[in-house]
């Protein structure tokens, strides 16, 4: 049974061919690991097509791709209409099929990226980079991809909007990229950290650059980046979806640092033996930082679940993060601690919702949606056949233990999209001093730039189906406006010249 048991931890990481050793204090709590990693097997071998819904993604069918010579075929199943849908690429070099979203670049360097909208019945097809020398990553749902003069972009496919949302992020000559987990890093020749997001209840990607000094190399992992310049800077960032924007900051300056970055934990140690870590706390929405241990002895700093680990000259040390008391402890082991936090952006039908999946310790995930759907991935969208409550579970795993976290979510009926389609006008569109939305009755509006940033918010006594918005003082550029019916809201993107 421990053998079992293993093997099913293995499955939840789709990582069952690797072999591994069972640490000597393996043991089985069956109530929580058994239980729930059982419910997942089943589920592996439960077709998931009557909801037209992937086990990792959350979201449309998966597909099956074939490369012929150049031409790249993508085949699909609408169980709607009760066909195999398939759609053909010319003049592709190479592709990636990652959790029902194919990537690829063609041998002009121009990258795309496919999905099949199972709510719209069609392929869903868009070329996001023309740029020499593009390469790409794909993972979790994100294309990102970088040119050879150093251009770095990413997409993703949004159901709630129906549209492939994608932008370019940095122009810094030698940017190098790590896509990991719904998180895009890079990293330029002089030195210019960044990172990137999609946060959907906004639409928008959020980036930004943390650090710009010499030297800079860095770590995405599990969704922190991690960064250690030639001078010994450490830093870290995250983003945070409550209060809508990256956390990062520096921890140590000491010569000589080296960085750990894993399961949500990071490690440093300097050349003079200072030993430290951080987290991000999401309870208190803040990093905590804390220096161990400042020995020449001390040596090889790693972190396993969310423990940092050293090597002194009276043998192996390590701290860990209490989450109770919020500080690090001598010889503790990282609580393992999970958050799951729910974006509904969706009034809409189809009934379309995010997990982000906040998690310290581990690697390994499983959101049941509860409504007998599993997701095994970080974060990603998911839909819901009908409107009601639902009690979300996170369960997180390491070998031996795991720890739950839950968030109701409420999936309710607001403006359908044929309404928004029939009824929704913006004009003039691009703008120059005044805009108006008419169609829906409306009670607010609110207004957003580019980076994800409020620009304007407008609260009305009465419920209205013209809403005007003075745009003089906007500077040129994308825009995304949210207008509100009740608790619902419909997203639009426009123009101002």
């Amino acid at each position: 049974m421990r053998w079992f048991a293993f093997s099913v931890y293995e499955f939840a990481q789709f990582n069952i061919f690797t072999p591994h050793v069972l640490p000597a204090n393996f043991t089985c709590h069956y109530p929580t690991i058994m239980k729930k990693l059982l419910l997942y097997l089943i589920t592996l071998f439960i077709p998931v097509l009557a909801i037209a819904q992937n086990s990792n993604w959350g979201w449309g069918p998966a597909i099956t791709t074939s490369l012929s010579g150049t031409t790249l075929t993508c085949s699909a199943f609408d169980p709607v209409q009760n066909l195999t849908k398939t759609t053909s690429v010319t003049g592709v070099a190479s592709f990636i099929n990652n959790q029902g979203v194919v990537g690829y670049v063609t041998s002009g360097s121009t990258v795309g990226g496919l999905v099949y909208d199972i709510n719209m019945n069609t392929w869903q097809q868009t070329v996001f980079s023309s740029n020499s020398g593009n390469t790409f990553q794909n993972s979790d749902g994100v294309i990102a991809w970088v040119s050879a003069s150093g251009t770095v972009g990413g997409a993703i496919y949004d159901p709630i909007v129906k549209a492939w949302e994608y932008t370019n992020f940095s122009s810094n000559s030698g940017n190098t990229i790590q896509n990991s987990k719904g998180l895009v890093a890079w990293v330029s020749t002089a030195g210019t950290i960044g990172g990137a997001v999609y946060d959907p209840s906004l639409h928008l990607w959020r980036y930004t650059t943390f650090s710009s000094n010499s030297g800079n190399t860095f770590i995405n992992s599990e969704g922190v980046i991690a960064w250690v310049s030639a001078a010994g800077t450490v830093g870290g960032a995250v983003y945070d979806p409550g209060p809508q924007v990256w956390k990062y900051t520096t921890f140590s300056s000491n010569s000589g640092n080296t960085i750990a970055n894993a399961t949500g934990v990071i490690g440093f140690i300097s050349s003079s033996g200072t030993v430290g870590g951080a987290v991000y706390d999401h309870d208190q929405q803040q990093w905590k930082f804390a220096t161990f241990s400042n020995s020449s002895g001390n040596s090889n700093v790693s972190v396993s679940n969310g423990t940092v680990y050293w090597n002194s000259s009276n043998g192996p040390q390590h701290w860990g993060y209490n989450f109770i008391s919020k500080n690090w402890l001598s010889n503790y082991n990282t609580d393992l601690h999970c958050k799951l936090f729910v974006t509904n952006p969706s009034g809409s039908t189809p009934f379309i919702t995010y997990f982000w999946c906040l998690s310290i310790g581990v690697n390994a995930y499983s959101t049941n949606c509860g409504d007998g759907h599993i997701i095994t991935r970080r974060w990603g969208f998911k839909q819901y056949a009908t409107a009601g409550n639902y009690n979300a579970e996170l369960t997180i795993f390491t070998f031996n233990a795991s720890t739950t976290c839950n968030q109701n979510v409420t999936v309710v009926t607001g403006l359908t999209d044929m309404q928004v389609e029939n009824e929704l006008n913006i004009y003039p569109n691009p703008a120059h001093n005044l805009i108006q939305f008419s169609g829906t009755r409306f009670t607010g509006v609110e207004i957003y730039n580019v980076y994800g940033a409020l620009v304007q918010a407008k609260q009305f006594a009465e419920a209205t189906p013209d809403v005007t918005v003075d745009v003089s003082e906007y500077a040129s550029g994308v825009y995304f406006a949210r207008l509100f019916d009740g608790n619902n809201f419909v997203a639009k993107k426009f123009m101002v010249e």
